[in-house]
Protein backbone atom coordinates (compact mmCIF):
# COMPACT_ATOMS: atom_id res chain seq x y z
CA UNK A 1 0.00 0.00 0.00
CA UNK A 2 0.93 3.36 -1.11
CA UNK A 3 1.92 5.53 2.88
CA UNK A 4 0.61 8.83 2.12
CA UNK A 5 2.14 12.50 3.60
CA UNK A 6 -0.58 14.43 4.86
CA UNK A 7 0.52 17.23 6.98
CA UNK A 8 -2.30 18.10 9.25
CA UNK A 9 -1.63 19.71 12.16
CA UNK A 10 -3.65 19.07 15.40
CA UNK A 11 -5.43 22.14 17.27
CA UNK A 12 -4.00 22.92 20.28
CA UNK A 13 -5.63 24.24 22.89
CA UNK A 14 -3.84 27.04 24.60
CA UNK A 15 -4.93 27.62 28.42
CA UNK A 16 -6.81 31.01 29.01
CA UNK A 17 -5.27 33.40 31.43
CA UNK A 18 -6.89 35.50 34.26
CA UNK A 19 -6.78 38.09 32.93
CA UNK A 20 -7.87 37.33 29.34
CA UNK A 21 -10.93 35.50 31.32
CA UNK A 22 -11.43 38.64 33.18
CA UNK A 23 -11.20 40.67 30.07
CA UNK A 24 -13.89 38.87 28.41
CA UNK A 25 -15.99 39.05 31.41
CA UNK A 26 -16.29 42.64 30.90
CA UNK A 27 -16.23 43.31 27.64
CA UNK A 28 -18.80 45.41 26.29
CA UNK A 29 -20.98 44.38 23.26
CA UNK A 30 -22.33 47.25 21.58
CA UNK A 31 -20.68 50.54 20.48
CA UNK A 32 -23.90 52.79 20.95
CA UNK A 33 -25.05 52.36 24.44
CA UNK A 34 -27.83 54.10 25.87
CA UNK A 35 -28.18 54.74 29.77
CA UNK A 36 -30.22 51.07 30.26
CA UNK A 37 -27.85 49.64 28.86
CA UNK A 38 -24.81 51.25 30.58
CA UNK A 39 -26.68 50.60 33.97
CA UNK A 40 -27.33 47.41 32.81
CA UNK A 41 -24.19 46.40 32.27
CA UNK A 42 -22.72 47.63 35.70
CA UNK A 43 -25.74 45.60 37.86
CA UNK A 44 -24.79 42.60 36.03
CA UNK A 45 -20.96 42.88 37.23
CA UNK A 46 -21.80 43.73 40.94
CA UNK A 47 -21.99 40.47 42.31
CA UNK A 48 -18.71 39.82 41.01
CA UNK A 49 -17.38 42.39 42.31
CA UNK A 50 -18.96 42.20 46.02
CA UNK A 51 -17.69 38.34 45.45
CA UNK A 52 -13.99 39.66 44.91
CA UNK A 53 -13.95 42.50 47.70
CA UNK A 54 -15.76 40.70 50.01
CA UNK A 55 -13.34 37.57 49.60
CA UNK A 56 -10.81 39.72 50.19
CA UNK A 57 -11.79 41.46 53.04
CA UNK A 58 -12.07 37.89 55.00
CA UNK A 59 -9.04 37.18 53.94
CA UNK A 60 -7.24 40.15 55.22
CA UNK A 61 -9.28 39.91 58.48
CA UNK A 62 -7.59 36.12 58.67
CA UNK A 63 -4.42 37.25 58.17
CA UNK A 64 -4.84 40.12 60.64
CA UNK A 65 -6.18 37.80 63.33
CA UNK A 66 -3.05 35.16 63.07
CA UNK A 67 -0.81 38.02 63.50
CA UNK A 68 -2.83 39.44 66.27
CA UNK A 69 -3.90 36.83 67.86
CA UNK A 70 -6.90 38.20 68.29
CA UNK A 71 -10.31 37.61 67.64
CA UNK A 72 -12.06 38.98 64.11
CA UNK A 73 -14.97 40.77 67.24
CA UNK A 74 -12.26 42.49 68.40
CA UNK A 75 -10.78 43.94 65.09
CA UNK A 76 -14.08 44.78 63.23
CA UNK A 77 -17.55 45.49 64.49
CA UNK A 78 -20.73 44.25 62.55
CA UNK A 79 -21.48 48.04 62.45
CA UNK A 80 -17.70 48.57 60.69
CA UNK A 81 -18.18 45.43 58.66
CA UNK A 82 -21.40 46.55 57.04
CA UNK A 83 -20.27 50.86 56.28
CA UNK A 84 -17.59 49.01 54.78
CA UNK A 85 -20.15 47.27 52.54
CA UNK A 86 -22.08 50.48 51.92
CA UNK A 87 -18.80 52.34 51.47
CA UNK A 88 -17.56 50.35 48.75
CA UNK A 89 -20.78 49.93 47.02
CA UNK A 90 -20.80 53.33 46.89
CA UNK A 91 -17.77 53.63 45.62
CA UNK A 92 -19.01 51.04 42.67
CA UNK A 93 -22.36 52.80 42.15
CA UNK A 94 -20.19 56.21 41.59
CA UNK A 95 -18.23 54.90 38.70
CA UNK A 96 -21.30 53.63 36.78
CA UNK A 97 -22.76 57.11 37.44
CA UNK A 98 -19.46 58.93 36.16
CA UNK A 99 -20.02 56.38 32.87
CA UNK A 100 -23.40 58.07 32.48
CA UNK A 101 -22.16 61.90 32.39
CA UNK A 102 -18.93 60.69 30.08
CA UNK A 103 -18.45 59.48 26.42
CA UNK A 104 -19.99 56.12 26.08
CA UNK A 105 -17.00 54.05 24.27
CA UNK A 106 -16.47 50.20 25.03
CA UNK A 107 -13.29 50.46 26.79
CA UNK A 108 -14.75 53.25 28.98
CA UNK A 109 -16.92 50.68 31.47
CA UNK A 110 -14.18 48.01 31.81
CA UNK A 111 -11.45 50.20 32.86
CA UNK A 112 -13.77 52.27 35.68
CA UNK A 113 -14.65 48.58 36.82
CA UNK A 114 -11.21 47.73 37.02
CA UNK A 115 -10.25 51.15 38.64
CA UNK A 116 -13.30 50.59 41.01
CA UNK A 117 -11.77 47.00 41.97
CA UNK A 118 -8.41 48.38 42.71
CA UNK A 119 -9.61 51.48 44.62
CA UNK A 120 -11.85 48.81 46.83
CA UNK A 121 -8.99 46.37 47.72
CA UNK A 122 -6.32 49.66 48.40
CA UNK A 123 -8.77 50.00 50.78
CA UNK A 124 -9.37 46.34 52.14
CA UNK A 125 -5.20 45.64 51.86
CA UNK A 126 -3.70 48.69 52.95
CA UNK A 127 -4.42 48.25 56.67
CA UNK A 128 -3.33 44.63 56.75
CA UNK A 129 -0.14 45.60 54.95
CA UNK A 130 0.08 48.37 57.76
CA UNK A 131 -0.78 46.22 60.48
CA UNK A 132 1.61 43.08 59.33
CA UNK A 133 4.75 45.46 59.12
CA UNK A 134 4.04 47.11 62.04
CA UNK A 135 3.95 43.25 63.90
CA UNK A 136 6.77 42.30 61.86
CA UNK A 137 9.33 45.65 62.55
CA UNK A 138 8.47 45.91 66.34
Amino acid sequence: MDQYNTNTSKAQLKPLKLSQVFNQYLSVKKTNRTLMDIFLWWERKRIAFNMIVVGLFYICIHTQNLFNQSSTEELFSKREVILFIVLYNIIYSGFCVLEFFIKKSRKFGPAMFKNALFICTAIITIPTIFNLLEKIAF
